[in-house]
């Protein structure tokens, strides 16, 4: 629920307005009706923790005396006038602390305000302000199994500006506007194929179920009159699919299943409308849907990374036993959000199952049936060692293997020195401690400065020296299996490659470490990095067809595609888009997953990580690289 007022506002700007706010009291007996706003407003709050006064702004008078125990009771407060401003400053105040306000209404009835009151808003409201400590009802947001959008969520607030004047822009009699999202191909990006990801999650939390409202419709039409100085905003248009689709957006979304991994250049999902009267809706949810470009990114990241582990490890172990966790997540800081945290965290658990971010987790939880995606181990960082000074570093050090005797543990050594820490802490004091634990309560030493593969290979030799290593049955030397290093500080694609060549030129096998990733892995890109897109291929107009699209003769690159759409695998194993509807349905990997506000088709974390394994080509770069070569001849051959 929104909370608001029309205080400051100039009367010609704002009309006659109402501000309708629901409370539990009755109305007092008239002898307490003749009261006059305090000075201080925090002298209108009762200790019960409810609103004890009122203003009815038209009759200048107060409600006090309220009794928390009964009933709701609907009061109006409207204003005409400016001189009323300040009193509106004045219970906006207050209200703000104590009581939700339901609606701010362009409108002189009453009735058109309690209209958008259900009987669940009010049932919640209840229970937000019974005084009680409980929290009010969750709805969407609160169940992996809910296919409905959070409830205080407006989408005719969740686009850009300018979109809520293309109604008024599109041909006439135009019933049906069909676009299109992809990862256009960038010719020498080690990035050529994409993870698709994240989808459900925005269709479950912002579009699935009633998302149009009243209150909102009318929220909308008050901030754009604001926004743009002008009436713009699609009132009829928006209302009329209120009365006809009960709020329920008639759009149809195909995409590709989640998890699956797609070459750059090919339609990823398709986006039309269902209902010829709402031909506006297909482009008014670019916006929101533009922002796959986050988790599909990450995911793909992340993924790159698996490539690159996989292939150290079988070149030097003969074995990818422990891939799923070669990858931590240390992201979680360093996003801009706990919303990024959620998307890219939930993303990076496509491929891993190793990470620090709890945000990604529960949205895995919530909205992909996992009830836990991954996994972590206790482990120090640099307050919990240097506050015990720098002369008891050993000390610090022991106690964490006191505390976590059984199971794996993680201790950042490089407070002060590194090289000291490994060979005369680590080597030397609690030498027999460290030896005492096993491979499942094995200590991991984290390096966290200096140059990333420098500094992990000066460390691991001097464990080899202190604790001896093994040789594996590959010819690569493998520390005790009590012992292995994390390095968290420098690792990109870039970095992480480098350090697993040197350490498998100096003749190490790559079990011997585990890598953390935050920024790179969930910061360090944008829209760009796959260069995302959202266009418009199709439209009817009276019932005709027409196939459209863009072609810039400044950036042939941004030439988009043409028709109706479809993917298909062809004769070469390749998949390639088909365009100009010209597609066979039975041959379409699109799939429906989203259809007149109801989602159509729920996937598991589990199904979306069988969709996003690695395939035998991810391990043979040679092989890789010649079906990249036979899909870039595809493209330059006009089969898109």
């Amino acid at each position: 629920m929104r909370r608001g007022s029309a205080a400051g506002l100039r009367e010609e700007e704002a009309g006659l307005w109402e501000l309708t706010a629901v409370l539990k009291p009755d109305p007092p007996a008239a002898s307490t009706m003749d009261e006059q706003p305090p000075d201080d407003p925090a002298e209108s709050v009762g200790g019960g923790g409810v609103v004890t006064r009122g203003l009815d702004y038209e009759a200048g008078s107060l409600l006090t005396g309220i009794n928390q125990h009964v009933p709701f009771y609907v009061i109006f407060f409207h204003y005409s006038h400016a001189s009323s401003t300040n009193k509106a400053s004045w219970f906006t105040a207050n209200a703000s602390k104590q009581i939700l306000c339901l609606a701010l209404a362009m409108s002189p009835e009453p009735k058109s305000a309690t209209a958008a009151c259900s009987p669940e808003s009010r049932l919640e409201l209840s229970e937000s302000l019974r005084g009680d400590g409980r929290s009010p009802r969750r709805h969407a947001h609160s169940s992996s199994t809910s296919t409905m959008a959070a409830h205080d969520f407006n989408i005719l607030l969740a686009t850009d500006s300018y979109k809520i004047t293309h109604y008024k822009q599109y041909p006439p009699n135009i019933n049906n506007i069909y676009s299109y999202f992809e990862c256009r191909r960038k010719k020498g990006s080690q990035l050529s194929e994409v993870v698709f990801f994240g989808l459900q999650y925005l269709l479950k939390k912002y579009l699935a179920g009633p998302v149009v409202t009243e209150e909102k419709i009318q929220e909308a039409k008050l901030f754009y009159q604001m926004h743009f100085k002008q009436d713009v905003f699609d009132e009829e248009g928006w209302r009329k699919l209120l009365e006809k689709h009960d709020g329920r957006l008639p759009i149809r979304i195909k995409a590709v299943p989640e998890g699956r991994i797609i070459p750059r250049g090919n339609v990823l999902f398709t986006v039309e409308n269902t209902d010829p009267n709402f031909y506006w809706l297909t482009n008014y949810i670019e916006t929101m849907l533009v922002q796959m470009w986050y988790p599909i990114t990450v995911a793909t990241i992340s993924r790159e990374f698996k490539k690159i582990l996989a292939k150290h490890l079988k070149a030097t172990s003969g074995s990818l036993e422990g891939l799923e966790l070669k990858l931590h997540d240390f992201g979680y800081r360093g996003v801009s959000s706990q919303e990024s945290a959620a998307l890219g965290g939930a993303a990076h658990l496509v491929n891993f199952c190793s990470t620090d971010t709890v945000a990604g987790l529960l949205m895995a939880q919530r909205y992909y049936s996992c009830p836990m995606a991954g996994f972590s181990i206790p482990a120090a960082e640099h307050s919990t060692i240097i506050s015990w000074g720098r002369n008891r570093e050993n000390e610090a050090f022991e106690r964490v293997l006191d505390q976590f005797s059984s199971g794996p543990v993680s201790v950042v050594s490089d407070s002060y020195d590194i090289f000291n820490a490994c060979k005369h802490i680590w080597g030397d004091k609690l030498k027999e401690r460290v030896m005492e634990r096993s491979h499942d309560s094995c200590l991991v030493i984290r390096p966290d400065s200096g140059d990333p593969a420098e500094t992990l290979i000066e460390v691991i030799k001097i464990l080899e020296e202190c604790f001896g290593c093994s040789v594996n049955a590959h010819g690569y030397k493998v520390l005790p299996s009590y012992l292995r290093i994390i390095q968290g500080d420098g690792i990109d694609l870039s970095s992480a490659d480098e350090i697993l060549q040197k350490l498998s030129d100096e003749g190490w096998s790559a079990e011997n470490v585990f890598f953390g990733c935050g920024s790179a892995l969930l910061q360090k890109l944008n829209r760009d990095t796959l260069n995302c897109a959202f266009k418009c291929s199709y439209v009817e107009t009276n019932g005709k067809g027409m196939d459209v699209y863009k072609q810039p003769v400044t950036d042939p690159s941004k030439g988009s595609k043409r028709g109706r759409l479809s993917l298909r695998r062809n004769s070469d194993g390749l998949l390639e888009t088909i365009e100009r509807g010209a597609g066979k349905p039975e041959e379409d990997m699109l799939v429906t997953v989203f259809e007149n506000g109801s989602l159509v088709k729920d996937y598991t974390l589990e199904e979306i990580r069988k969709n996003a394994r690695l395939r035998d080509e991810d391990l043979e770069p040679a092989l890789h690289n010649h079906k990249r070569e036979l899909l870039h001849n595809h493209i330059i051959n006009g089969i898109h």
